[in-house]
């Protein structure tokens, strides 16, 4: 993990001379500019942990590296949310079902607090299951 102040001053211009780029790159493809940020603040984490490796190449080759990057994790971005809308209107047809047989207002707080179960066990899995399935 980097620590020394030269690594710091080696992220700090690699972030100075792509944040931008990279940042349009994911308004572009997210629609979402929190999330997009969100996705920037990600993409230089792993700058940062892979520092060495991407200080030591040559700036055609960071960008290179640093939107490969970028790209996986807006495709993570977008599979996460395809696979959300998928278990919310699954959950949705399954209130509706319940709601033909059992009608009463209890059943739109069931389907919010189950649907806020599924969030929080599909956040609490590793990344590499969470990223694969989502």
């Amino acid at each position: 993990m980097p620590t020394s102040r030269d690594d710091a001053a080696v992220f700090t211009q690699i972030f100075e001379w792509h944040r931008d780029a990279v940042h349009a790159y994911f308004v572009g493809r997210v629609a979402d500019p929190e999330l997009a940020r969100d996705l920037l603040q990600e993409t230089f984490l792993r700058v940062w942990r892979r520092l060495p490796e991407v200080g030591s190449l040559a700036g055609d080759q960071q960008r290179a590296w640093i939107f490969t990057v970028a790209r996986n994790l807006a495709i993570d971005s977008y599979r996460a949310g395809a696979s959300r809308r998928a278990a919310e209107a699954a959950l949705r047809q399954a209130a509706a079902t319940r709601e033909a047989t059992v009608a009463g207002p209890d059943v739109e707080a069931e389907y919010g607090e189950r649907l806020a179960e599924l969030d929080a066990a599909i956040r609490g899995l590793p990344e590499e299951q969470r990223v694969f399935y989502e």
